[in-house]
């Protein structure tokens, strides 16, 4: 029988903790082990997960020295990628997939089950995951539109073998899309399913929170070679949505500070051309987003 290993970063998670667990647990398909890696928290996230490992066997702790970023964003210092690739080393089972579920995510009881049997079914598909929602206005959840290969790094499943020919995951900002555009190259599909829902529970922060991550997306367009014209393109569709220009602003300042500071790119010149290869096909027909 195939293993899962599940891992989860969490950062001051105690709001949304209790509730991602819960979800696990009523699994179809649970995971075989679950390491909840605690990076350093300082509200009660540490005592929540001691507490679910005490209820359940097959959760493992795991809880990593305080590291001091300062007034550093944790995205932009890739915490979260950096904690995965812990609690995966950390495995101890031999593991046939690998999930990634923040720790403010509440998946639906079948999500593992129907994705690792769509797996199992095509051995190409190395990464794979549902669709995510997030709350909108009046207590309701819009979906996260994504391009139907992209898969979200808040919920990914990855087969061992496409894990590791990608060699885990780079634990820089825009990690999420390093690891599936590696994965293509490797000649594996990559894809995200809509008809398995996560819901992201975090409100949408306000419009500062926003804009903060335009500019941080912006600067993850660069690190991952994205084309100026494909970003001014992405900054032109953004600038029709609430509030109006400021969003767009936000990802071509990012990108163009970036540009600027000689951020570090992917150092890698045939993932390069094969992202600008992919962005040529998607901005000019041949990929669609998910409806």
């Amino acid at each position: 029988m195939t293993k899962l290993l599940l891992v989860t970063p969490a950062f001051n998670e105690a709001e949304y903790l209790d509730a991602v667990i819960t979800a696990v647990a009523r699994q179809s398909r649970r995971p075989d082990e679950w390491v909840i890696v605690d990076d350093g928290s300082t509200d009660a996230t540490g005592a929540i997960v001691d507490r679910a490992a005490d209820a359940y066997p097959w959760i493992r702790p795991l809880t990593l020295p305080r590291v001091d970023t300062g007034n550093a964003d944790r995205l932009i210092t890739a915490r979260p990628a950096k904690a995965f690739s812990a609690g995966v080393r950390s495995a101890t089972i031999d593991w046939d997939y690998v999930g990634k579920l923040d720790a403010d995510v509440e998946l639906p009881p079948e999500y593992y089950e129907v994705l690792l049997n769509r797996m199992e079914e095509d051995e190409l598909l190395g990464m794979t995951a549902g669709t995510l929602v997030e709350p909108g206005a009046q207590q309701s959840f819009r979906v996260i539109s994504v391009p139907r290969h992209h898969v979200p790094g808040a919920v990914a499943v990855y087969r061992r073998s496409c894990f590791e020919k990608i060699g885990g995951v780079r634990e820089i900002l825009g990690w999420d899309s390093v690891d599936e555009t590696l994965a293509r190259m490797r000649r594996f599909t990559t894809r995200s399913y809509n008809d398995v829902i996560a819901k992201h529970l975090r409100p949408t922060g306000g419009v500062a929170g926003v804009v903060r991550g335009r500019v941080r997306h912006g600067t993850a367009a660069w690190i991952v070679h994205y084309p100026l014209y494909f970003v001014i393109l992405r900054s032109l569709k953004l600038a029709l949505v609430q509030p109006r220009l400021i969003l767009g602003l936000a990802l071509l300042w990012g990108y163009a500070s970036a540009a600027a500071r000689r951020v570090p790119r992917v150092d890698d010149v045939e993932f390069r051309s094969h992202v600008r290869r992919e962005l040529r096909r998607r901005t000019f027909g041949g990929w669609s987003t998910q409806s």
